[in-house]
């Protein structure tokens, strides 16, 4: 670590694995909220519990107090992310979400008696004794595992279920399906396990999350931050109440000039450069404003290149 990034007490190397971790989990996220929908899911069943496990292991990684709801959003769509410590062991913990999926309840219950019930009058059981009928992704090592599912909305036989997936096929909303259902649990030892729960508080137009041609997608440019001259808004996750959020662009301009653009433009706006090593500094560049770091990354496209900014605080 050179003398400029002692003086600003950034470690980039944390900077760059955090980055590029938060820009995968929004993706990840993305497609599973997406491929929730049973039939995309038995598609490629394995890689996406797969991508599951590694998305909760990097998104757990975000500093998150205990028992506090965050509002996530991708492209403007609200999901709702929850974790606590529950004194249950990991296996515990994923039957029990398991349950919840097959079993058609509303979510975990979450607060201090979180551990041992569950809402809607679910009890907790072998997974095994509950239909299998529900579209479910498990995935588990010795060290943490997910569960990811999409809970039906309402009762109702074949016609009704018809109904709504025509629906869903006219908006692309989430919610005429049901309610998109992801948890991530860690091991902690001594029979504790920390638990992740994301879901869709209600309506999720997933359409939202892809642009249109050279539209931007929807939702909004990060606060504060310039945007790349002449560019299409790709992606936006940002968790509400914090500084911490990610934009993804594609311009037309090669890696190197879009970086140096982008220098121009963040200095204009009071942004510091800090040093990184030479090696990166034809794909990152990162600055500092009053606590707030930014990375920028630049990645080749075959018609341009995509920057991505990633905003977070200062450590």
């Amino acid at each position: 670590m050179n003398h400029g990034q002692q003086r600003t007490g950034v470690n980039h190397s944390t900077c760059r694995s955090r980055a590029t971790s938060f820009v995968r989990v929004a993706v990840v996220l993305s497609v599973l909220v997406v491929a929730s929908c049973w039939a995309l899911v038995r598609v490629a069943r394995a890689q996406l519990a797969q991508a599951a496990l590694v998305a909760g292991e990097k998104l757990s990684e975000i500093d998150s107090p205990d028992s506090v709801v965050h509002r996530l959003r991708l492209n403007g769509e609200v999901l709702h992310l929850f974790t606590e410590t529950v004194p249950a062991p990991l296996a515990a913990v994923l039957d029990q979400a398991e349950v919840v999926c097959r079993a058609g309840g509303s979510a975990l219950a979450t607060g201090p008696a979180g551990a041992g019930e569950l809402t809607d009058g679910v009890t907790a059981t072998s997974p095994s004794s509950v239909s299998e009928s529900w579209p479910l992704l498990r995935q588990q090592t010795a060290q943490h595992g997910t569960v990811a599912c999409l809970i039906p909305a309402g009762s109702g036989g074949v016609e009704h279920q018809l109904a709504r997936l025509r629906q869903f096929g006219e908006t692309g909303d989430l919610a005429e399906l049901g309610r998109f259902l992801y948890v991530y649990a860690r091991r902690l030892g001594k029979g504790r396990t920390r638990r992740m729960l994301v879901y869709n508080p209600g309506r999720f137009r997933t359409r939202r999350l892809f642009a249109k041609g050279d539209e931007d997608a929807a939702g909004g440019d990060l606060g504060g931050v310039a945007r790349p001259h002449g560019a299409v808004r790709l992606l936006t996750a940002a968790v509400e109440s914090t500084v911490h959020a990610v934009a993804v662009y594609r311009v037309t301009r090669a890696p190197m000039c879009a970086l140096e653009s982008m220098s121009h433009r963040l200095a204009s706006q009071g942004w510091h450069a800090v040093p990184l090593p030479a090696s990166v500094t034809g794909q990152a560049r990162a600055y500092q404003r009053r606590a707030v770091d930014l990375l920028v990354l630049a990645a080749p496209l075959e018609d341009g290149t995509a920057l991505t900014l990633v905003r977070s605080h200062s450590r």
